[in-house]
Order: structure tokens, then sequence, then C-alpha cells
């Protein structure tokens, strides 16, 4: 989203230190921020899909429909 934002300008802005008028701090935390919730969705999507995968809970729980 950053690099669409804006453009050429990224590379000057996010390469200064906030101390000299960029925001290199600000972006790298954001970025990371945004890598670790990632990771965490992943780890939810992973384990949702094994909890679906799994023959060891009660049919009831299942939604069947008829068609």
């Amino acid at each position: 989203m950053f690099d669409y934002l804006l453009g050429d300008a990224k590379s000057e802005i996010l390469s200064l230190s906030v101390s000299l008028g960029g925001n290199k701090e600000i972006y790298d935390s954001v970025r990371s921020a945004r890598l670790r919730t990632i990771s965490e969705f992943s780890k939810v999507y992973e384990q949702g899909i094994n909890a679906l995968q799994y023959d060891g809970y009660p049919k009831e729980f299942l939604r069947i429909t008829d068609s």
C-alpha cells in the first residue's frame, strides 16, 4: 500500500530517520506489525482447516443442507 501511495518518493522518504525529516522508523514499525498480523492470521487459518478435517467431533457440528 505504501508503495502505491508514495510512488518514486518512497526510497527517499523511507531511507531517512525521523530525526532527519523522514519516516523510516514509522514505516518499519507498520511493516513489522503488518507481517506479524499476517503470520498470526495464517496460524488461525491453518488451525481452522485442520479442525475441519478432523473426524473426531460430533456430526451435529457439521452444517448439512438438504439439496
